[in-house]
């Protein structure tokens, strides 16, 4: 069904636990039953969570929103291209994470924006894939126009 809601999603800091997040929630039948996702961060370091990961899962960088086939086990990720994985050291905050980060958040508002995306759902606070899911169901009810339930805000 092409009329569900695209919904931006920031990968959050790359070397915390945002990149695992955002590909396990995606791997949900629950997202994709709901709408249409794109992550927004660095297919690279994505590429490299889902191997270590052990996901059956293709990511498929794309550079335009237009470019996404929203297709089960394809992950869409808008390439920000930000990430230098030689430097990349997990657990580390770095000022190359920091900027990854708020890179991401700049580009899914500037999406959002220009109406290439219904909602944004950033990753900063969200711990779990579940609260991830939780998180997008809020966005794709609000977009219907129905009031989420309180324990997704």
């Amino acid at each position: 069904m092409t009329n569900k809601p695209i919904i931006g999603i920031t990968m959050g800091d790359p070397a915390g636990f945002g990149p695992e997040i955002a590909i396990k929630a995606l791997l949900s039948a629950k997202v994709t039953a709901i709408c249409r996702p794109i992550i927004v961060g660095d297919a690279a370091t994505l590429d490299y969570t889902a191997d270590r990961l052990n996901c059956k899962v293709r990511i498929h960088p794309i550079t335009i929103v237009a470019e996404a086939v929203f297709q089960p086990g394809i992950i869409d990720v808008l390439d920000m291209e930000t990430v230098d994985l030689d430097k990349l050291v997990r657990g580390e905050v770095s000022a190359m994470t920091e900027h990854v980060a708020l890179e991401a958040i700049r580009k899914v508002n500037e999406l959002a924006m220009a109406g290439e995306i219904n909602a944004i759902v950033a990753e900063p606070g969200i711990a779990s894939a579940d609260e991830m899911i939780l998180a997008i169901e809020a966005a794709v009810k609000l977009i219907a126009g129905a009031s989420p339930s309180p324990s997704a805000r």
